[in-house]
């Protein structure tokens, strides 16, 4: 009788342990499921932003772009007054020459 008795015991021990250690694992996969969930909020919380900054470095391209347009547009008139000013000062010169 004994012997059934400590036996009885010893299954009795493991199966206490394997359930504490099953319930550890449980405890842990649902922390480590919270954890996930808390990661994803977090991943589409960045590609929102990212969708955001990818949408404003559009629309600071497009006004960059516009800038170098009018940019280019002011140096092509400054060249052609350059060119006039030019023409105008070698006219004058001729002038200047024709008169001595």
């Amino acid at each position: 009788m004994t012997n059934n008795l400590r036996n009885n015991r010893i299954r009795a021990l493991v199966i206490g342990a394997s359930l504490g250690l099953a319930l550890i694992a449980f405890v842990y996969a649902f922390i480590q499921n919270a954890e996930a969930k808390r990661m994803a909020q977090l991943a589409l919380e960045c590609e929102r932003i990212s969708m955001e900054n990818e949408k404003q470095l559009i629309r600071a391209n497009e006004q960059l772009k516009k800038v170098a347009e009018m940019a280019n547009d002011q140096i092509r008139v400054a060249e052609k007054k350059l060119v006039v000013a030019q023409q105008q000062a070698e006219q004058a010169a001729t002038k200047s020459k024709n008169k001595k």
